[in-house]
Order: structure tokens, then sequence, then C-alpha cells
């Protein structure tokens, strides 16, 4: 049996993003500090797949960058419409679908570490 990892992503430059840290850091730095938090989580995920059959994913906000290059280094699935709930539920059933075991986590989580992972 294999897992599946959603990593929850929205597009910068076609979401209301992040306004707290805009506010604090400026729109730009944002973005970038966002980006690169995404960017971290998807390499732990990465390296966690030497001790798991781990299939990582973008699971992207916006239709329409799904078939855009914003999120082109892992396979992308669409949250689709709904608020935060249908949106994970819609994710967590396709995951579970394809690969037996799912598991959920938001881009903005820098501080994910293989052996959190790998425990989940």
């Amino acid at each position: 049996m294999t897992a599946g990892l959603g990593i929850f992503v929205n597009t910068p430059s076609l979401s209301r993003f992040k306004v707290e840290l805009c506010a604090e850091l400026g729109r730009l730095r944002a973005e970038a500090f966002y980006l690169w938090s995404a960017e971290a989580v998807a390499s732990v995920a990465e390296a966690t797949r030497q001790s798991v059959d781990l299939t990582s994913y973008w699971a992207v906000a916006e239709a329409e960058a799904t078939d855009g290059d914003a999120w082109v280094d892992l396979p992308v699935l669409a949250q689709g419409e709904g608020d935060l709930g249908s949106r994970l539920a819609r994710v967590y059933a396709a995951m579970l679908e394809r690969h037996g075991r799912a598991l959920l986590v938001g881009a903005d989580s820098p501080q994910l570490c293989p052996r959190l992972l790998l425990q989940a």
C-alpha cells in the first residue's frame, strides 16, 4: 500500500494572499517566503520517500493554476470549489482512492521534518 501527501497551496498571483504576512513583510517578501515554505515542505516529502512509498502532490486552490507553470515539480490535484473542509475532503478522498492512505499538510509549514512526516 502506498500513501499520498497533499500539500495545500495557493498561487500568490491568483489568490487573496496571506494578508497578515503581507502587512508585516510587504507582498513581494510574503510571496517569496510562502513559495520558499512550499518548496521546503516538498523537499521534506521527497526526502521521506526513501523510507516509505509516498507520492506527493500540490493540492492547488485555483483551477487556472493546475495546468500552468506555477506548480511543476510535483503532480497537481485541484482542490475544487467550496469551503476549506470540502476542499480538504475532496483531496483526501482522491488520494485514498489512488493510494489507500493519505496525509494533508499546508504549504506554510516549513518546520515540517522527515521524522514528523514518517510518524504521521
